[in-house]
């Protein structure tokens, strides 16, 4: 089997995009709708002024964070390529090390409920194993390569995060939003433990798997500085 490359159908981006727009909207949308219910509680005239200003503020910020996150979105998904040869697959995209899998390594090819493929090798590094989406050009061409290969386990179920990704991005984001906007200690104290807990556990992923991802030293110093903003705020209500 000689070398053959396959690239992400750009045609399959717009479809994706919109997906990504809603869930991104959606969950700012919460977000500014649970603050402005709790700041708005006994809010007086005079700084109901300032309190528009800074919503406005705010959509402005994420709406420029949310651009700005489709753009590297894109550039993402233009840059992905495979190369599959009968010695193994090779995975290239921007932001991640390249990663090949000889044959000989590639414990298993599991084809997912939505269509994804996912070849795992000897690792369990959860970064070195390859990720084929199911907007892959060619899919049928890549399912029949990928079967020489290996048998590939079909009807794998997908994890809670691919379902439900919008929900668990607000269940980790309230905690973290519940320091700032709350002033009961114990519900202060009940978020900033499980904020401080994720984002440690978050910080110690980043440095265990920091060898196969790009620039991820600006991601644990970025956790750092959360990580400490949370501890000067809840120890600032607490004694408050």
């Amino acid at each position: 089997m000689e070398s053959l490359q396959f690239k992400l159908d750009i045609l399959q981006y717009p479809a994706l995009q919109k997906k990504a727009i809603i869930r991104s909207t959606s969950l700012v949308a919460v977000l500014l709708i649970v603050i402005s219910f709790y700041m708005l509680q006994d809010i007086t005239k005079s700084d109901l002024m300032i309190w528009s200003i800074y919503i406005v503020f705010m959509i402005a910020l994420f709406a420029f964070s949310i651009f700005r996150g489709l753009k590297k979105r894109k550039k993402l998904y233009e840059s992905y390529m495979i190369i599959i040869s009968e010695q193994g697959i090779k995975r290239i995209q921007d932001k991640l090390n390249d990663l090949y899998i000889s044959a000989d390594q590639i414990t298993s090819i599991e084809k997912k409920t939505n269509g994804n493929f996912i070849i795992k090798g000897i690792s369990n590094n959860p970064f070195e194993k390859i990720s084929i989406p199911k907007q892959i050009e060619n899919y049928q061409k890549v399912e029949e390569l990928l079967t020489v290969i290996k048998p590939i386990t079909l009807n794998v179920k997908t994890s809670l995060y691919e379902k439900y990704g919008l929900l668990v991005s607000i269940a980790i984001a309230m905690p973290l939003l519940g320091v700032y906007v709350l002033d009961n200690k114990i519900a202060v104290s009940v978020c900033a433990a499980v904020s401080v807990t994720g984002l440690i556990y978050s910080f110690f992923s980043i440095l265990k798997y920091r060898t196969a991802v790009k620039g991820s030293n600006r991601g644990v110093w970025t956790l750092l500085i959360v990580l400490i903003s949370v501890i000067i705020a809840t120890y600032f209500k607490l004694i408050a």
